[in-house]
Order: structure tokens, then C-alpha cells, then sequence
């Protein structure tokens, strides 16, 4: 429920209603910074900020929320899918009294590779269109 409260807030709301008054770009940081300030502690704010992007750029480019909720659930599902006995991951799946995050090297590969597709997605729907 919560990836999709936070997509139909963040991307349906926020994203398409700023995009109607001030643009795509000016929407798209917008949305994806209060989505990142929402995460808490900076680590987690980068992070969930650089996440909105991809959602955000996902919703813009579909018009509609339902794949970046159903993106949003399996990101959210991951560490019920990778248990602490099968890879211990501290800040994931590993519970702790503390605020644990993961480390940049397993969250900044995944999101620089989700950029890089979506990135390449639209170059080759606009190669597709010439």
C-alpha cells in the first residue's frame, strides 16, 4: 500500500500537477525532491530523490502511475525476497535499533543502470520516430 500511496501522491498529484503549470523538468525535480525529503536522513533522502527521478520520468513518459507503483512494490519487496539468511545486507534486510543505510555501492550502480535505460529508451523511441 505504501508504494502506492506514495506514487499516486508524488507522481500523480504533485508530478502532473506541477507539469500542467510549470512544466516537465521544473515537475520532475520538484516532485522527486519533496519524495526524497519525505525519506528522512540525507543518506536516504539522496537516495529516494534520485529514485523519484526514475518513477518520475517513468510516469511522465507512460501518463500514468500504475507502472512506476508496480516498480515502486518490487523495489519495496526486494528484501523480503533476499532474506538476511540467504545475503546479509545491513541497512536492507538485516534488521537494526539503529538507522543503518546501504551502502552507495549497491544502491548507486542499480540507479545509474535504471537511468541509463530509461535514457536509452527514449532515444530509441525517438530513432524510431525519424
Amino acid at each position: 500500500l505504501i508504494p502506492a500511496g506514495e506514487e499516486l501522491l508524488f507522481r500523480g498529484l504533485f508530478l502532473f500537477g506541477l507539469e500542467r503549470r510549470y512544466g516537465k523538468g521544473f515537475a520532475l525535480l520538484v516532485s522527486s525532491s519533496f519524495f526524497g525529503i519525505l525519506h528522512g536522513a540525507p543518506t536516504a533522502a539522496v537516495y529516494a530523490t534520485v529514485a523519484g527521478l526514475m518513477l518520475g520520468a517513468l510516469a511522465l513518459r507512460t501518463r500514468s502511475v500504475w507502472p512506476g507503483i508496480a516498480l515502486h512494490g518490487a523495489i519495496n519487496a526486494v528484501p523480503v525476497l533476499i532474506p538476511e539468511r540467504v545475503w546479509p545486507i545491513a541497512g536492507f534486510n538485516v534488521p537494526s535499533e539503529n538507522v543503518v543505510h546501504l551502502s552507495p555501492w549497491l544502491v548507486w550502480p542499480p540507479l545509474v543502470l535504471g537511468l541509463a535505460l530509461l535514457a536509452l529508451a527514449q532515444r530509441i523511441e525517438y530513432a524510431s520516430r525519424a
